[in-house]
């Protein structure tokens, strides 16, 4: 892993780079389980270095259906606090089930997705959760075709004083990406008005 992150943050730090010169924000995603410490590392790495430290729009994707995906959010907030960090978790579902399940159960190791969707669902919802209740560090994006994970997302953000209409010192930014009904493509921030139509 030491050899992958050093590698990857060279490669990383360019990208940045250029981000910041044209005002680009840049999400870490993290496709795959075995990945998981390696991306995590990268991340909070470069985010500690000197270059990078007021880095504000850089962020990580988080996949709610790992087992391990709240605590992974809660090491990173921990992290936030501890270290005066700022940055993005867009949480989504998760779009490797099928390869996750397979690939564990050919190496005979605990697979690391739950193994029902409801229970995706209800973490999802949990993290929602937490991310606005922590919105001073950590922004919340969400990227969902399930209209009742965008619902429940949007239902939140405005009950807690999210949404524009909210306080606009404690918004934070709501993303959801296209459902299957055109209507339902929401970009929410501060004074941006949705629904978006295709």
């Amino acid at each position: 892993p030491e050899g992958t992150a050093r590698r990857v943050k060279a490669r990383l730090r360019e990208i940045l780079r250029a981000a910041r010169r044209h005002q680009a924000f840049i999400n870490l995603d993290m496709e795959q389980y075995a990945y998981q410490e390696v991306t995590l590392k990268v991340f909070r790495e470069i985010l500690e270095e000197e270059e990078f430290s007021d880095l504000s729009d850089f962020g990580i994707v988080l996949q709610a259906y790992l087992r391990d995906a709240e605590q992974i959010l809660a090491g990173l907030m921990d992290w936030a606090r501890r270290e005066d960090k700022r940055f993005t978790v867009r949480l989504v579902k998760g779009a490797y089930w099928d390869y996750e399940t397979i690939h564990a159960i050919q190496m005979h190791w605990p697979i690391p997705v739950f193994q029902k969707k409801g229970q995706s669902d209800a973490q999802f919802e949990r993290m929602v959760l937490q991310l606005l209740e922590n919105q001073e560090r950590v922004r919340l994006a969400i990227g969902s075709h399930n209209i009742r994970s965008i619902a429940f997302t949007l239902a939140a953000a405005e009950r807690m004083g999210c949404l524009p209409s909210g306080s606009r010192s404690r918004c934070s930014t709501v993303w959801a990406t296209r459902s299957k009904r055109p209507w339902s493509s929401w970009a929410i921030s501060c004074g941006f008005t949705p629904p978006l139509a295709r």
